[in-house]
């Protein structure tokens, strides 16, 4: 009963800050793009950011087969100046949907391999799902930080919007999903309300590494004051309640 309530509340959510983004927050599309008919789409050629911004100040252990790198303050809105204003991708991304967002969570994390006996156990988002509590228009960004060279590198993998209508349907999964293979900072984006997805598990002892960044439409392109204090925890669900008092700096003001 619990279930069917939450669920519920997570259409009800979905369906009206949907309406309200498309009504008061979208632009007009000139071109369909893979973004928008597929709901995923890799955007190569992004410079390499200085490996600095990487350094960490804890690292936090979810589970023995995930680990949190937590970054310092400053290198975040550094990586978020690197990645979306000085090589432009935050324009790239408002041309394929029609949509200024707010860079509202940021995780950098490792995976590791999943025994065979424990993989249909939850340990790093690794079984199919969709983010239920988001907008349709919600964005996540997946940068890897070391490349992925085969499927068995633990790439994550996310079905095409007709591939999730189906999945809901019959509940099959059609075998020619996408797997995501790339070289170190190429940039994965796709629609996590929309898409169902899950982590790959890395096999013979591939360590999984990257960024994942979650998105919002807003008015203007902008980053959530809090963002560091909240890669410490779990991702937040319902952003428009989560970060409904959470003061906002424009990208201009990096």
């Amino acid at each position: 009963m619990l279930k069917i309530i939450y669920n519920l509340i997570c259409n009800i959510y979905s369906i009206y800050f949907t309406f309200f983004e498309n009504f008061f927050l979208k632009k007009k599309i000139l071109k369909k793009s893979n973004l928008e008919k597929k709901g995923f789409d890799i955007i190569k050629s992004i410079s390499n950011p200085d490996i600095k911004l990487f350094d960490t100040t804890e690292t936090l252990e979810n589970n023995k087969y995930m680990k949190k790198k937590i970054l310092a303050e400053n290198n975040i809105y550094k990586l978020v100046n690197h990645f979306f204003i000085k090589n432009k991708f935050y324009l790239e991304i408002s041309k394929l949907t029609g949509f200024n967002y707010s860079i509202d969570f940021m995780l950098y994390y490792q995976t590791f391999s999943i025994p065979d006996n424990l993989k249909n156990q939850e340990w790093y988002a690794n079984n199919w799902h969709r983010d239920k509590p988001f907008s349709k228009n919600a964005l996540k960004v997946i940068i890897p930080l070391k490349d992925i060279n085969t499927k068995d590198d633990g790439g994550i993998k996310v079905l095409s919007l007709f591939q999730s209508s189906e999945f809901k349907k019959k509940k099959k999964i059609d075998k020619n999903f996408f797997t995501m293979i790339a070289k170190k900072y190429d940039v994965l984006l796709f629609k996590p309300n929309l898409c169902f997805h899950k982590a790959g598990n890395p096999k013979n002892s591939y360590v999984r590494e990257q960024l994942m960044f979650q998105l919002n439409p807003s008015r203007n392109w902008c980053v959530n004051s809090n963002i560091f204090y909240k890669q410490k925890y779990l991702e937040p669900k319902f952003p428009k309640f989560s970060y409904f008092n959470d003061k906002k700096i424009f990208l201009n003001n990096l």
